[in-house]
């Protein structure tokens, strides 16, 4: 086991938290392989894609505001909270989001793209936000390559799990499963 942490560049005493933030990079980025996927197919297949254009303007601009409110939250202070709190709102978000999916009106998959394309940014902020504060300067210099290795293997996992996964559920329900593994930092940031 020595060899092995040795290996990952883990020392004694780090396993605990190398596996934690590990496992938060690893779900949360599977999460949104998923997620993201079945957000853009679903404005794929029932939007006019002329106005793709527009989309991207409107990103710029949504997604200014919302790291400028996340950049305040985490200046005035309380970072231990937001760093849990926040993953638990995407969550919800998210399950928002799975509920306006219903509604088949098109306006809607613009909305629901917009929001994926902000709860990915932000789930990038909080995830390695969080690892910054709990690594000092040298474990982030030792365990940032693991846990961006991590992030990778979620991605290329969540990936293929769509594939599998939609020949179960409703293309929908990947934002279910996307909300889960917010759920899931959220708990891992509450207990670090």
């Amino acid at each position: 086991m020595g060899r092995l942490r040795g290996l990952f560049g883990v020392a004694p005493g780090e396993a605990g938290l190398a596996g934690a933030i590990g496992l938060l990079m690893l779900a949360t980025a599977a999460g949104a392989a998923m997620g993201g996927t079945a957000t853009e197919a679903l404005l794929f297949s029932r939007f006019d894609l002329g106005r793709l254009p527009l989309l991207y303007l409107a990103l710029g601009g949504v997604t200014l505001v919302c790291t400028l409110l996340v950049s305040g939250l985490l200046a005035s202070g309380d970072r231990a909270r937001l760093y849990a709190v926040l993953p638990a709102a995407l969550a919800c978000v998210l399950v928002v989001e799975r509920a306006a999916a219903g509604a088949g009106v098109d306006l809607v998959y613009a909305l629901l793209w917009l929001a994926m394309n902000v709860v990915t940014t932000l789930q990038g902020i909080v995830t390695w936000g969080l690892a910054a504060a709990v690594c000092d300067t040298r474990q982030a210099k030792r365990l940032f390559p693991l846990f961006n290795a991590g992030r990778i293997a979620g991605t290329v996992a969540g990936s293929f799990a769509t594939s599998l996964a939609v020949r179960v559920v409703a293309v929908e329900d990947l934002l279910l499963v996307w909300a889960a593994t917010l759920a899931l930092a959220a708990a891992i940031a509450w207990r670090l």
